[in-house]
């Protein structure tokens, strides 16, 4: 299984996922069964890998290795394949860790609130397989959604109009899982962004008019950590409401010159066309040092 874009011969899980748009439609909109199919369907893989090409696909891209009878002498091992397993004879894979595989284990096991960096390391992801469904399944939903999409579609499940979302045989299921995995995707490079600011030495904070200001990282690191540290925000990539008073643009520079761009407005902070932090006793926090900043 390889995909074929701009004349490249194959690209990882995370750039074919990075070149899908997040649909416009948003779950509870009115629309959504029958608007998120036809958003998602030109991004669809047809048809569905059989057992061994997928088999080799998982390996290629993350690297797993068959759980043995050795590996279930660890209780906590054992105790996860109980939890997780769908029938009685269902073969188990192990995901091992390595620069693929972690997307995984962070967003499921991350030790911490978003700001850490770590995961725990006696953390285990598993992957089993049930022959009565055809179904990869995971203790991580995120994986668990990643398989079901690289996996595909057979053209005839496509034109089953049954609302049943799982097993995945309608086109409705499919887009569904789809569309939750490029929730979870975004989420992730949410994080991956604050993390990458909280790393940066200077910020360049833009308002209307012209207003500009440069601040070192002794300045803003610590305003920001709190603010991210903070229980209450949570992410979205809803459309959200008109928004009202002024656009502020923040621009981290990392030591590459890279810049990380995030905009303030009408209490939200976007990272990417939809994508954006919801943010709630914080957001005066933040407008008020922006503001005094710039005056």
């Amino acid at each position: 299984m390889a995909f074929v874009v701009d004349g490249y011969p194959y690209q990882t899980f995370k750039e074919r996922l990075t070149s899908i748009p997040l649909p416009k439609v948003y779950w509870t909109d009115k629309e959504w069964r029958s608007e998120v199919i036809s958003e998602l369907r030109p991004y669809f893989i047809l048809p569905k890998a059989d057992y061994a090409t997928f088999l080799r696909w998982m390996n290629d891209e993350f690297a797993i290795r068959e759980v043995t009878s050795a590996d279930l002498k660890a209780e906590d091992l054992k105790h996860e394949i109980q939890t997780y397993r769908k029938g009685p004879s269902d073969p188990f894979w192990l995901l091992e860790k390595n620069e693929a595989s972690r997307i995984f284990y962070e967003t499921a096991f991350r030790a911490g609130e978003w700001t850490s960096e770590e995961y725990y390391d006696d953390a285990m992801i598993v992957i089993g397989y049930n022959e009565e469904i055809d179904e990869f399944y995971s203790n991580s939903n995120f994986l668990e959604h990643v398989l079901a999409y690289f996996r595909g579609i057979n053209e005839e499940d496509l034109r089953n109009d049954t609302p049943s979302l799982y097993p995945i045989r309608t086109a409705l299921a499919y887009a569904s899982n789809l569309h939750a995995v490029l929730e979870e995707y975004s989420g992730y490079r949410g994080i991956q962004m604050i993390l990458r600011a909280l790393h940066t030495d200077t910020l360049v904070v833009s308002g209307l008019n012209g207003r500009k200001a440069t601040v070192s990282g002794e300045v803003f690191l610590p305003v920001f950590r709190q603010i991210f540290a903070s229980d209450d925000i949570h992410m979205d990539t809803h459309y959200p409401e008109p928004e009202d008073g002024e656009k502020y643009q923040l621009a981290f520079t990392e030591a590459d010159g890279k810049t990380i761009s995030l905009t303030f407005a009408g209490g939200r902070l976007y990272f990417e066309e939809r994508g954006r932090f919801e943010l709630e006793e914080e957001k005066q926090q933040l407008s008020n040092w922006i503001l005094e900043i710039l005056s």
